[in-house]
């Protein structure tokens, strides 16, 4: 596909985040599935560059707004925030925000299920209902749950010896502890149907590619955006339990998970004891084509307003 007059020219302005670079990225495949904009990458603190013009440009973190803002005003861009930009709510035309963000969605405002991210569009390795292999992906602590490793353990027993599939990968993230990985290396290597996979020698593709080929996916509730990776990835997907140090119902996206639970849309442990089987979702999260989609609609309205004399800033 290559880029017409029509295509708008897209700068992505980051702060190096991995989970903000993770959404533009999902940003970026959204609209690469949609049409062929020329698409540059941009670090927050770089200075302006002059010869360089975009159309629309687009920042995911705070330490990114007064970028995006000063770029957009200056290229007569189009101003995007992936997230909620706080106080600067106003000074963005389009705002992108997980539901947890609880922004009313508009014209200007779309809500998400969860963060955007690449997995919906990709294509599976092989299909989930027919695949043999499974996922656990493990986190640390956090200060959303009160963190027992013993349980955890139990509960990845548990799972892996009562499961049909033939094998099960295990990975770890930078949270993981010293000790919770020793424990994760001795559990896989008395297990034959267990392999471990550290993150540190795991690389984002490879972890991407090992959801994109497995029919199920466990994840410890303190790894929230993985689970809605999980869910784009078209895998069966559960949550392990941990203790919430708060009431759900006072943490917004504790409160985005409990309603994925009680949705039927992901599984917990404590349903899965009670004989609920993990389900396949009838169809793969594609947010990030949804919220490109809504994205190239509404810089079309904008473009009409701007050409007009119109201000199209809320």
């Amino acid at each position: 596909m290559s880029p017409s007059q029509a295509d708008p020219r897209i700068l992505l302005i980051h702060d190096d985040r991995p989970g903000h670079r993770s959404q533009l990225a999902g940003m970026e495949s959204g609209l690469q599935s949609l049409c062929a904009s020329q698409i540059t990458w941009k670090h927050y603190k770089a200075p302006i560059d002059r010869p360089l013009r975009a159309d629309i440009i687009i920042g995911a973190g705070r330490r990114t707004h007064r970028s995006v803002l000063k770029h957009a005003k200056t290229m007569n861009a189009m101003s995007v925030s992936i997230m909620k930009p706080g106080h600067a709510i106003r000074r963005f035309d389009a705002l992108i925000c997980p539901t947890h963000d609880r922004l009313k969605e508009s014209e200007y405002i779309l809500n998400t299920c969860g963060a955007i991210n690449t997995l919906s569009t990709h294509a599976r390795q092989t299909d989930a209902a027919q695949s043999k292999q499974g996922l656990i992906l493990l986190g640390g602590p956090s200060k959303h749950f009160v963190w027992d490793q013993a349980s955890i353990l139990d509960q990845v027993q548990s799972i892996t010896e009562d499961s049909t599939l033939d094998h099960w990968t295990l990975c770890d993230s930078p949270r993981s502890t010293t000790k919770l990985r020793d424990a994760i290396e001795n559990l896989s290597k008395r297990a034959s149907h267990l392999s471990y996979a550290p993150y540190e020698s795991t690389s984002k593709t490879a972890l991407e590619q090992l959801m994109l080929s497995s029919r199920e996916c466990w994840v410890s509730p303190d790894s929230v955006s993985m689970i809605y990776e999980s869910l784009s990835a078209g895998c069966a997907t559960g949550s392990l339990h941990l203790k919430p140090k708060i009431r759900l119902s006072r943490n917004r996206v504790l409160g985005g998970l409990q309603e994925l639970v009680e949705n039927q849309t992901i599984t917990s442990y404590d349903d899965w004891e009670r004989g609920r089987l993990l389900q396949l979702p009838h169809k793969r999260f594609n947010e990030a084509k949804r919220a490109a989609n809504w994205l190239l609609e509404r810089y079309r309205d904008w473009r009409e307003y701007t050409a007009t004399g119109g201000t199209p800033r809320q």
